[in-house]
């Protein structure tokens, strides 16, 4: 569980074994709402940015390495 204060973000990052979650953030140039999901495969790129104070559910089998 990671949680997100209303306009933070997290720097470009790598997932080298891939992530998965759900929450209400804008990954990348995705915005996800409440409940929704995503996949990043293994390698993929991507930053994230709350809109609101949010609660993500996140699963990476590696952690991620900040670029």
């Amino acid at each position: 569980m990671l949680r997100f204060a209303a306009g933070r973000t997290s720097g470009d990052h790598r997932h080298p074994g891939g992530e998965e979650l759900c929450g209400r953030l804008r990954l990348g140039s995705t915005v996800l709402g409440a409940g929704d999901y995503h996949y990043t495969p293994p390698g993929g790129i991507n930053d994230a940015e709350a809109y609101e104070d949010t609660i993500v559910f996140q699963t990476q089998p590696a952690p991620a390495e900040f670029i």
